[in-house]
């Protein structure tokens, strides 16, 4: 009962800031749960076990565990009420479930300590707390009845509450089991006396309320349940309490058991006989009620009390009376008769007649509950004394309302005036009126049932008349629009059963309860069943008292009909049925009964007809001595006629009228349903006729080939996931909510399991949907396909793939909601184990939703299982797995001969092998998924299923089939072994085997992978070892077969994957592996035996990977010559030879395998290329499973001899195998594997790597503790995985730009087409030429190729050094000579051409057919759409072939010649080239369609002129045609210009990427040529213009503007630019200023002018690299800091709640401005975790405002809305920026040092272009660029703070100084120089200057800068304040700040010494030392190396954030998820493999 309330802050919405709910776990939670439980299972708790049956009984102690709880909760109920509160009617039910499963009978016999503790205490307390009570309300203490005294248990609401409903609830249920007399005895019975005479005087004491108001009321209000209680008491009690006299012969009574030993009970009986009156007493008072006019108000305790109790104690005692019971010697327990309950069922109904229409009568609506009981063996004389007078006064109210009703009907209807009163008035009386009948007619019909035998032996007329009575209240109720309604009211208000009235079958009190305690028990079931269930009005109808009432009697009034005249009321009721009128039916019987009996001799019924008019005839003289009016007869049969015909609408209400019908269907609807009725049938009409064969040839021909979108119907069904997105706050709303497809899935469950009897039956609607719904999760991809589909998924971005994912799980997810995966698992089990469709589309559904991993299917199938404990599951799974074939030699042997011999074969003979393939991999593929992403419940419950009766061993089966597989496909082997080459069929059925065999292994892998050591176990044990040797034999002898002819290879690629499959599984059984462990053991001795093979792949592997390294050996591309990648053989064969790497047998291979053309060549790139990739991925996998089995196994001899035979391999793949070593989830270390890709090893060794790598350490190591530098270190990673990959994005631009194009361009040839382009498009070709000529340079300039040619030119002799450089003099002159020919030649042409003029205009005047006759949709026609205005033409044996305009066709030897401007501008027309090669490629086409051509070469002039004809006919035949095609192409043609074709966007990406790639080399250009230009600027000089004249006129300043002039001439404005003095000298005019400031111009001494013109020169080269270095700057190092604040505020974020849970400090302006940028909506751009925000919202939305956090994260749309059409067009391009992210990184970019620095370099070398000394600046990048200077640097700024603060002392000191000077010694300071006298002291400021310039620079102080004070009278002043001046300021403060910069600089070197020894000491992983390691020779290094290698963590990290998280190991998934968790528990922190294995490996010296 803890609570628990959620505080203030962290309420959901801002709409309120406090929960009101608070949560109780105990009352909504535990008491529930008990009320539902002990409700549902009470037979189970209160069944007695017999010795045949036991099985559907509780235990005893069961029993007694529910008695104790019962007693335990009342306990405390009653001991803390204040606490329950509101829960006190839960908890009350709760008693009232528990106390009806309590087997008091079996508690008793066996138990009879628990009955005399537990219980006892229950009824003793009970009984004390309702004698306080009664005491409490004689004595008159208020406090305690209302509750607000600490004792609550006396209190009315308790009393009320809480034990009368437990009491009633009790009694009830002793009393239905019969328990009374085995619990209610002793003790327990005195407590129950006591009970008895409280709630007795309580009942019928009205002096106890005082006439207290509250007091009254409470007990008037609960007085019925009171007397309920007691009724209940009554019938249960064993001991007569109203005849005490006869207590004496009860053998239950306390007289003959306790009452002598027992003071207490002679006390109780004592009290009892004085309280409790007898039974004649309470029958005679009940009497005088009746008899008196009293009212219910003037006696109220007789009805609600005695009643009831009456009412129970006589039927109950009746049983042992006089009536039923004859004891010996008269010893009667009770003398209760018939009588007595006659007496009492009279005086009830003069009771109910007396308030017939009484409005102060409640109690009316329910005595007939509990009036019932005693109608037991009533006498015949109550019918015509309370019965009929009282039905007619209940009929005569009837008439009389009904009358009323039909009287004021017409008024209301024709009333304009409100008549709402008016109707309730009628509805109030008609609801008396149904209360009267209610409280009678239940006392009628029990009544009626035990006289109705009786009345119809002896024809009663009072029977008559009651039935007469009740069949006219039927028909007015039939006919009333009120009574009904009023009825049905009645009934929902009050909470009625009818059907418990109906059929009282009990003559206990407890078929009566549910109605007399309505109001308290379950009434509220009801009214929500009434509530939330649609009211059947039907049944409602057919459950009515009046009908009820009336069929009972029916027999009665059909019992005084005769046989012709029963025959005669059927007509008559047929008639009615017919809607006939009345007075026609009885005209019509009338008729029958006076017309004379004709028998109809043909009718074979006619005796009967016969035998009915005797016997009516008979009748009904016999009745009567008279016979009866022919009128009444006619009127009783059509009033019988009439009920009937009632009764039969009420029972058939679907032939009423058609109201029903508009009920149910709308108006709309209705119409509709009419009109589809009306029509005529689809089928009928011919035109539907035709449809429907287009509908089926439609789906036949083009649905079942088109993937027409089905999977759309899942979301049309439930919601799409845009939809849910959006409405994702709605989902509390609409979980509830059940829609089509969760009804869909819930009936094929319901089918599959009621599928039991075989086999599953072929449901097509269930294979429909499964295939429809797998769709909707996304189509799979194959396995072969995933590699080539990689590449295409890279394009995608992050996010892309993110949310590709987020879209599965939520298509699986919805439909895993609704069942489906339950669904798929229970159609499993039902197949039996026997394959079909039905589980084939079973399987690819489960396949569907389990795609990806997604646990939370998993686990819902896992529970679904375990909680089915489903074991059909498991069997089908086996059966389906032994059902699943394998290769069959003889079954394809046979094919093979029979279609030989053209016999009984249909299709090909590998079509007949496995034809379950598909299946076979599906099922397999569905077990790998259940455990993907190493579930390891999942896998443990495959191997073993704990708690089912029968357990299967999925693991041990699938290594059966598998077995089974490997020998099918050895016997395949063995077939074609003696065969060269594999046929088709065979390579079929390979395929298939070799594909089911890899989905297996991909399953056994998963399976493992974890690890899950036991089912690593499983397999260990197995015949696993027995298929891996068997495959490793196919893998090394297949590999040989296949690789030596081209048409293998494709089995030889599948093959591969195979074996990389299979080593994949092998390395999966290595996970977690120990040392020397027994796996290990058992895979060495596999490899052992199969040594032979093993060997033989080794080498294999060895052979490929080798050829790479040869191929692109220097030497060996020498052999190829053109650089076209074909060498002839015999080259191959040589420079293999010369390598002497392969042996003459491998050679040989190698030769076979090769493929040469028809010339002899080899293509020796696509042979390599071919081979040596598979060799590489699966000899990766080989290798690092001989290195995991070697350093586990260290002291197996056995593996040298492998090791031996791999060590090529394992040298090869040495530097790409990572290993690392982790502290695993068992907490001991394990070593992982890893693949390092070699981009990643090139990237590490860049320079910003490096950079990086050294700050890091300089700032960590030293720092924190083992976490701190952990996590940092983990940053570090993140951060420099993050550049890698951006620098290794820029390179691949320029790789993508550069290398790729030009080798794709060496190996394609130029079309004619393109000949012909090109030589048209002189600008294209030149600038083609252009390109390649720069792309040739930079490429030969690159410095790995310089590096290239250095090696190559090492490996020359020295003659063949003399050969290459007079070749390189020559080429040198030729190349230059030629390109200057080549300039002058292209000069000369172009002005020739310009000369020449337009020489082609012709063509624009040809007519416009001519220009419309090449079209490509015309074959027959020569012309080419490329040249719609040019002459057909085309080129065959080197000449160029032109129709002319007449026909003619002229020759002419091909020339290339450049066409006019504008054929050359319609040939460059072209859109992209790839249209061009198409449109060429259809030219071809076409030419080749068209002989004319070639026939006029060939056949002379008839066939040229046939051939014209031909072509004219055609042309004649289509001119439409082509006309219009020709003015489309007009239309949509353009004609780009040359320019326009030019991508510059990827140019300045290769340009960008170039500067960031060379960022360090233009550093380092940039600093030289800083040095270079400040080398010249010492030749500077200054000259003083007009210095040397002599006279200071005008002459001379004319003079010197002369000068001026020319020099400004000569150096161009240079020197101007430098001096200001010479551009004031230029305004003229000779003054006197201009004399005593002479001109000074600053140019290079006129011995080195040419020297300005270089520097300017250099200026402007240096801007541009200062240039080249902001950008590169830009693009290699800002995307870095912005990754890192983005990293920097997604953590904080996701971890801290910054923003949301927390506000960062006021003066925090770093964090403030990147609060600008969450919201931006383009956030994070280069963090990898595109989805922060989203699960930053997910994670805090349960405790904040969801919309609030929406708009922090600026995530007010879903990632949907963002997904619009883009515009095109300036203004949308401006619109569509994130302007809030682009501010942010601005101001980021901004306030990055290094960026600003970079800023600040460009800036000084723009000024430096006017200004050339700006470049001095320069020179202090020196400081920053080298690391020892830096470090000089860092010494000023590492104690910044205190310098500055000294200095700030310093400036303090020396203004007092100056202060005291001013004020005592301004006489020193003044000084004479020249006649001048300088005041240094008479103003405060110059006095504080002098003092800071002059007095701080002096060695000696102040005093050396101002008068000597000798002989003054201030001496000794002035003595003082010079030495405390050079004291304090010069001796301490500038000491202390050079000791401040000292002491850094020392500070500086001891933190790099101590990274440094720290490095080379101690391991940074581990923190183990040097000295434990170096044990054994290079032990620490060969540690740090491979063993704990930090770029081996890096790189590991790298791998797993660019590997799918579904192919991780399990290793790699651990570490995935303790590093998204932030935790780094995986580092081994002071431990290592070595260590923990230090036995095995030989002390600190293994491993390695």
């Amino acid at each position: 009962m803890k609570m628990l309330k959620p505080s203030t802050t962290f309420s959901r919405r801002n709409s309120f800031k406090t929960c009101t709910r608070d949560i109780k776990f105990f009352s909504k939670v535990v008491l529930p749960l008990m009320e539902k439980y002990f409700s549902t299972h009470r037979n189970y708790f209160i069944a007695v076990a017999t010795a045949t049956n036991n099985v559907g009984a509780a235990s005893l102690k069961e029993k007694e565990m529910v008695a104790s709880l019962f007693c335990k909760l009342a306990s405390l109920l009653r001991s803390r009420l204040a606490a329950f509160g509101a829960d006190v009617r839960i908890t009350v039910r709760c008693l009232q479930v528990l106390v009806k499963g309590i087997d008091a009978k079996s508690l008793v016999k066996n138990c009879p300590e628990f009955i005399r503790t537990s219980m006892l205490t229950f009824f003793n307390n009970t009984a004390d707390d309702l004698n306080h009570t009664i005491q409490n309300l004689q004595e008159g203490k208020y406090s305690h009845l209302r509750g607000t005294h600490l004792k609550t248990s006396t209190s009315l609401f308790y009393v009320n509450c809480v034990v009368l409903p437990v009491l009633t609830a009790m009694f009830d249920h002793l009393a239905a089991c019969e328990y009374g007399s085995d619990l209610l005895l002793d003790e327990i019975q005195v407590a129950s006396y006591r009970m008895l005479a409280s709630l007795y005087t309580m009942g019928i004491d009205a002096t106890l309320t005082h006439d207290r108001k509250y007091l009254k009321t409470e007990l008037e209000r609960n007085r019925p349940a009171l007397g309920s209680c007691l009724g209940a008491f009554s019938s249960t009690f064993p001991v007569a309490f109203l005849e005490p006299h006869l207590n004496k012969h009860n053998q239950f009574s306390l007289l003959n058991r306790i009452a002598d030993h027992s003071l207490e009970a002679q006390d109780v009986l004592a009290r009892m006989e004085q309280s409790m009156p007898t039974l004649e007493a309470v029958l005679a008072e009940v009497d005088a009620f009746a008899e008196s006019d009293k009212t219910h108000v003037d006696a109220p305790h007789i009805i609600d009390v005695i009643l009831p109790l009456l009412c129970s104690y006589l039927p109950f005692w009746w049983s042992q009376g006089p009536d039923n019971v004859s004891p010996q010697e008269g010893a009667h327990v009770s003398m209760v008769t018939a009588d007595h309950m006659n007496q009492l069922l009279k005086n009830v109904l003069k009771l109910i007649k007396k308030n017939i229409g009484n409005e102060n009568a409640p109690w009316m609506t329910r005595i007939a509950a509990y009036t019932q009981q005693i109608i037991i063996n009533s006498s015949e004389e109550l019918l015509k004394d309370p019965f009929l007078p009282l039905v007619e006064r209940v009929k005569k109210r009837t008439d009389n309302m009904f009358h009323k009703e039909e009287s004021l009907r017409g008024f209301i209807k024709s009333a304009t005036d409100d008549t709402s009163q008016v109707e309730s008035q009628i509805q109030e009386d008609w609801q008396l009126l149904v209360r009267d009948i209610y409280a009678f007619y239940p006392l009628l019909i029990k009544y009626v049932d035990l006289q109705r035998n009786h009345w119809m032996r002896n024809n009663v007329a009072e029977a008559e008349d009651l039935y007469n009575n009740v069949a006219d209240i039927f028909n007015i109720w039939s006919k009333s629009q009120y009574f009904i309604k009023e009825e049905q009211n009645f009934i929902s208000a009050n909470e009625i059963d009818n059907m418990t009235l109906i059929m009282p079958t009990a003559t206990r009190r407890s078929a009566a309860v549910p109605e007399g305690g309505a109001a308290a028990g379950g009434g509220g079931k009801k009214k929500k069943k009434h509530r939330d269930k649609k009211r059947d009005k039907d049944k409602e109808l057919q459950a009515s008292l009046m009908v009820a009432c009336l069929k009972r009697l029916l027999p009665v009034g059909l019992n005084l009909f005769a046989g012709r005249e029963q025959e005669l009321v059927q007509h008559c009721k047929d008639r009615f049925l017919k809607k006939t009128a009345e007075s026609e039916i009885a005209e019509f019987a009338q008729v029958q009964l006076t017309l004379p009996d004709k028998i109809d001799p043909a009718d074979e019924m006619s005796w009967q007809h016969y035998l009915y008019s005797k016997l009516g005839t008979q009748g009904t003289v016999a009745e009567d001595g008279k016979p009866p009016k022919v009128e009444d007869v006619v009127e009783r049969i059509v009033a019988m006629a009439k009920v009937l015909y009632g009764l039969h609408m009420i029972d058939h209400p679907q032939q009423q009228s058609k109201g029903s019908y508009r009920s149910v269907v709308s108006t709309q609807r209705k119409r509709a349903v009419i009109a589809c009725f009306r029509v005529l049938p689809l089928h009928s009409l011919p035109r539907h006729r035709a449809i429907n064969i287009f509908i089926r040839s439609y789906y036949e021909m083009w649905l079942e080939e088109e993937n027409v979108g089905q999977e759309v119907m899942i979301e049309d069904l439930t919601q799409s996931f845009e939809d849910a997105e959006l409405k994702k706050q709605d989902k509390e709303e609409e979980e509830n909510k059940p829609d089509p497809l969760n009804q869909l899935v819930t009936t094929f469950c319901r089918g599959a399991m009621t599928e039991r009897s075989g086999a599953l039956q072929e449901d097509v609607l269930y294979m429909s949907y499964a295939e429809i719904a797998a769709k909707s999760c996304g189509e799979e991809e194959e396995e072969g396909g995933e590699e080539e589909g990689g590449e295409e998924e890279g394009g995608a971005s992050i996010h892309e793939q993110e949310m590709e994912k987020q879209k599965l799980l939520f298509h699986q997810a919805r439909l895993a909601n609704r069942g489906v995966a339950e669904m798929v698992l229970l159609h499993i089990s039902a197949c039996k184990g026997l394959p079909s469709d039905m589980v084939m589309n079973t399987l690819k559904l489960g396949i569907s939703i389990l795609r990806g991993g997604n646990s939370d299917i998993q686990m819902s199938m896992l529970n679904h299982l375990k909680e089915k404990k489903d074991v059909g599951f498991f069997t089908s799974i086996a059966g389906l797995m032994n059902s699943c074939s394998v290769l069959d030699l003889d079954a394809f042997e046979r094919n093979t001969k029979a279609e030989g011999l053209g016999v009984g074969s249909e299709g090909a003979a590998g079509e007949k092998n496995m034809h379950d393939a598909e299946f076979t991999c599906a099922l397999f593929r569905f077990i790998q998924l259940t455990c993907e992403g190493h579930n390891l419940e999942w896998q443990n419950y495959l191997r073993t299923q704990a708690g089912n009766t029968t357990t299967v061993n999925v693991v041990i089966c699938t290594v059966d089939y598998l077995l089974r597989l490997q020998e099918s496909i050895m016997d395949f082997y063995w077939h074609y072994s003696s065969k060269e080459l594999i046929d088709p069929a065979g390579k079929a059925n390979f395929f298939k085997a070799i594909g089911v065999a890899s989905q297996v292994f991909n399953t056994l892998t998963e399976v493992i992978q974890g690890p899950c050591t036991q089912n690593q176990q499983a397999l260990a044990h197995s015949r696993l070892w027995d298929a891996v040797g068997g495959f490793l034999f196919l893998f090394s002898h297949m590999q040989d077969k296949l690789s030596k002819h081209s048409s293998q290879v494709d089995l030889l690629k599948e093959l591969l994957n195979l074996q990389k499959d299979m080593i994949t599984m092998m390395l999966s059984m290595l996970e977690g592996n120990v040392v020397n462990g027994t796996i290990g053991k058992q895979m060495v001795d596999t490899l052992v035996e199969s040594a032979s093979n093993v060997e033989l792949i080794l080498k294999y592997f060895d052979m490929f990977l080798k050829l790479k390294d040869l191929t692109e050996s220097a030497s060996f591309l020498e052999v190829d010559a053109n650089k076209d990648g074909w060498i002839t053989e015999k080259d191959f064969k040589d420079k293999m030879e010369q390598q002497k790497s392969y042996t003459p047998e491998e050679i040989e291979f190698l030769l076979t395998c090769c493929e040469t053309n028809h010339d002899g060549k080899i293509d020796y790139i696509t042979f390599t290329d071919k081979f040596h990739e598979p060799a590489k991925e699966i000899g990766f996998n080989l290798a690092v499973l001989l290195t995991n089995l070697s350093e586990h196994m260290p002291n197996e001899p056995r593996l040298a001899r492998f090791l031996e035979t791999a060590g090529s391999v394992l040298n090869y793949f040495e530097p790409f195998l990572g290993r690392i070593e982790i502290m695993g989830g068992s907490k001991r270390i394990e070593r992982v594997y890893f693949e390092i890709k070699e981009s990643n090893i090139e990237q590490w060794e860049k320079p910003q790597i490096k950079e990086s790598k050294r700050a890091f350490f300089y700032s960590i190591v030293t720092e924190g503790g083992d976490k701190e530098k952990l996590e940092a270190f983990v940053n570090f990673c993140e951060d420099a995985i993050f550049e890698m990959t951006h620098a290794s994005g820029l390179m691949a631009v320029e790789e993508s730009g550069g290398g790729s194009k030009v080798r794709e361009a060496q190996y394609t040839y130029l079309g004619d087409d393109d000949e012909e382009r090109s030589g048209k498009d002189p600008f294209r070709r030149g600038l083609q030429a252009l390109k390649d000529g720069l792309s040739f340079s930079l490429a030969f300039l690159k410095p790995s190729n310089l590096k290239t040619r250095i090696a190559e030119m090492q490996q020359m002799t020295f003659p063949e050094i003399i050969v290459a450089f007079f070749k390189m003099i020559f080429y040198a002159f030729y190349y230059s000579g030629f390109g200057v020919s080549v300039v002058i030649r292209y000069m000369v042409r172009v002005l020739m051409t310009l000369m020449r003029g337009s020489q082609q205009e012709e063509p624009k005047e040809e007519p416009q057919e001519e220009e419309r006759a090449p079209l490509r949709v015309l074959p027959a026609l020569p012309g080419t759409p490329d040249e719609p205005t040019a002459p057909s033409q085309m080129q065959a044996f080197g000449l160029d072939i032109t129709k002319e305009d007449n026909g003619q066709f002229h020759m002419a030897p091909h020339e290339s010649a450049p066409p006019s401007p504008q054929s050359s501008l319609e040939e460059g027309g072209e859109s992209t080239p790839e249209e061009a090669g198409e449109e060429h490629a259809k030219a071809e086409g076409a030419e080749g369609e068209a002989p004319p051509t070639l026939a006029d070469l060939l056949g002379g002039e008839a066939a040229r002129k046939a051939a014209a004809a031909t072509a004219e006919a055609g042309v004649q035949q289509q001119a439409a045609m082509a006309a219009v095609e020709a003015e489309n192409k007009q239309e949509v043609v353009t004609e780009p210009s040359a320019m326009s074709q030019i991508d510059f966007n990827s140019y300045t990406k290769r340009a960008v990427s170039f500067l960031a790639r060379n960022f360090y080399n233009l550093k380092y250009i940039a600093l030289v040529l800083a040095f270079c230009i400040n080398f010249i600027l010492l030749l500077y000089k200054v000259t003083t213009l007009g210095e040397d004249e002599e006279d200071g006129g005008a002459s001379g300043a004319a003079a010197s503007g002369e000068q001026l002039a020319e020099l400004l001439e000569e150096l161009s404005g240079e020197a101007a630019a430098n001096s200001t003095e010479a551009a004031s000298g230029e305004l003229g005019g000779g003054s006197a200023e201009d004399e005593e400031d002479p001109i000074e111009l600053v140019h290079v001494d006129y011995d080195f002018f040419y020297m300005e013109h270089v520097l300017r020169l250099m200026a402007a080269l240096h801007s541009l690299v200062s240039l080249a270095m902001l950008i590169a700057y830009y693009h290699l190092k800002v995307p870095l800091a912005i990754f890192k604040r983005e990293k920097e505020i997604a953590r904080r974020l996701e971890f801290d709640g910054l923003y949301i849970a927390e506000q960062p400090e006021d003066d925090d302006i770093k964090s403030h401005w990147d609060k600008l940028v969450i919201s931006a909506k383009s956030f994070p751009v280069n963090y990898w975790d595109k989805f922060v925000k989203k699960k930053v919202r997910q994670k805090y939305s349960e405790t904040y405002d969801f919309d609030s956090i929406s708009n922090l994260l600026g995530m007010e749309k879903t990632s949907f809305s963002s997904q619009e059409s883009e515009g095109s067009g300036f203004i949308n391009f401006i619109l569509n920026i994130d302007w809030r992210y682009q501010i942010w990184k601005l101001g980021v970019t901004v306030t990055d040092n290094s960026f600003l620095y970079s800023l600040w370099y460009f800036t000084f070398s723009v000024m430096g272009n006017f200004n050339r000394f700006f470049f001095a600046a320069h020179l202090l990048d020196v400081a920053v660029g080298f690391k020892t200077l830096r470090t000089i640097l860092q010494s000023v700024t590492h104690n910044g703070k205190q310098l500055v603060l000294t200095v700030m002392l310093l400036t303090i000191i020396v203004y007092i100084y100056t202060v005291v000077a001013f004020n005592f010694f301004r006489k020193f300071y003044v000084q004479e120089e020249e006649d001048e006298v300088h005041k240094k002291c008479h103003d405060m400021l110059t006095c504080f200057i002098f003092h800071l310039y002059k007095g701080v620079r002096a060695g000696g102080g102040i005093g050396d800068e101002i008068e000597p004070p000798d002989g003054d009278d201030y001496e000794v002043y002035r003595i003082l304040f010079d030495i405390t001046f050079f004291f304090f300021v010069i001796v301490i403060l500038l000491a202390i700040i050079q000791g401040l910069i000292i002491d850094a600089f020392g500070e500086l070197r001891d933190q790099l010494e101590s990274v440094k020894e720290d490095m080379e000491s101690n391991c940074f992983i581990c923190g183990i030392g040097k000295d434990y390691f170096d044990k054994v020779p290079h032990g620490f290094d060969t540690h740090v190396q491979q063993e704990h290698n930090l770029a081996n963590y890096m790189f590991f990290l790298m791998h797993l954030i660019n590997k799918p998280d579904t192919e991780y190991t399990g290793q790699e998934t651990y570490v995935w998820n303790m590093y998204q968790q932030r935790c780094w528990d995986f580092f081994p922190v002071g431990d290592c493999f070595r260590k923990q294995y230090e036995d095995e490996l030989g002390g600190g010296g293994g491993g390695g």
